[in-house]
């Protein structure tokens, strides 16, 4: 667990990187859990593939603890359990975006995430859970250089 300081200090890498979009790097490490696994991704895509194809992607804030209220009104303004972690909207080699869960090695898929990610494919999307770090990199490096 990071100092509050620190957490201050890396808050505010983050705020400002997002500004002046650029690729913040704050020092941790793959594999602690699946947040930190999304950030360093995104920060990767970003450095990878450049802002243009960084912009196409989207993570819809499903997860982490909220009071009734706040959970009742996003429920209402259209959030729903299981959605997929990272969406990629831009299509390739025939397939309308690329929607990816991410889980840490041995992770397992809920029920609600599982029927998105076959509604998804359904309306033509590349669907795809990658376990850790390294596997959700080549699966977005084989859909983005396809």
């Amino acid at each position: 667990m990071f100092p509050r300081k620190q957490l201050e200090t890396i808050g505010n890498k983050l705020i400002n990187a997002e500004k002046s979009h650029e690729v913040c790097m704050v020092n941790v490490r793959a594999g602690v859990n699946e947040e930190t696994d999304q950030v360093l991704l995104v920060n990767w895509i970003l450095r990878e593939f450049g802002e243009d194809v960084a912009e196409c992607f989207h993570h819809s804030p499903n997860g982490g603890l909220r009071d009734k209220r706040t959970a009742s009104r996003l429920k209402m303004m259209g959030t729903r359990r299981g959605v997929p972690d990272l969406m990629c909207f831009c299509g390739r080699d025939g397939y309308v975006g690329l929607a990816l869960e991410l889980k840490l090695p041995g992770g397992r898929v809920s029920k609600d995430q599982q029927r998105w990610l076959e509604r998804l494919a359904a309306h033509g999307w590349m669907t795809n859970v990658a376990y850790g770090l390294e596997d959700a990199q080549d699966i977005i490096s084989g859909y983005l250089r396809s």
